[in-house]
């Protein structure tokens, strides 16, 4: 008997990186414009499990230039590759000590990808296998400046977040054929 196996149906996550020069106006942006974000979210309530350190503008997100210039970049690779890119929204993210954003996915937004840029090097994103048969039951993805994974929106994530340092991201639901 000789055993083997194939792994079939392997879910990507797609990585581009960055460099320092490219995000230097989105950093200075975010910095600006952090006490609307945080305005925003407290009018929201956004407040999520009872974390009062984490802020969020997702219900009526800030316009960010220079994230949108950065995905025109992001759109200019697919649409050499014969895809169609689209940002339908995209939001920002603060992540104080012990802030917490539990398993969650992004399938009611009607787009297949959804995506994060992380702007500090604080924290990490837990992905959970959609395969319940799989040998792999998550993969952490550890924060990078510059670092912007896209990721199929049906995929459930969570953030535990337990520095004392701030953790800033920008993520988006894509559309992405």
């Amino acid at each position: 008997m000789i055993p083997s196996s194939v792994d079939v149906f392997a879910t990507s996550i797609i990585k581009f990186q960055f460099n320092q020069s490219e995000i230097e106006d989105l950093l200075d942006e975010i910095d600006q414009k952090k006490n609307k974000i945080k305005k925003t979210s407290s009018f929201y309530n956004t407040t999520i499990n009872g974390s009062d350190e984490y802020y969020t503008d997702f219900l009526k997100p800030t316009k960010i230039h220079s994230f949108e210039m950065l995905m025109n970049t992001v759109g200019a690779y697919y649409v050499s590759n014969n895809l169609s890119f689209n940002v339908a929204h995209y939001w920002t993210a603060l992540y104080g000590k012990n802030s917490v954003h539990e398993a969650h996915n992004h399938t009611s937004n009607n787009c297949n990808f959804a995506s994060i840029l992380y702007l500090t090097n604080n924290g990490k994103t837990t992905f959970y296998t959609p395969n319940f048969l799989s040998k792999q039951e998550f993969h952490e993805e550890q924060a990078e400046v510059g670092k912007f994974v896209i990721f199929p929106s049906q995929l459930f994530h969570s953030v535990f977040y337990k520095h004392n340092a701030e953790r800033v991201i920008m993520s988006a639901n894509l559309d992405i054929k």
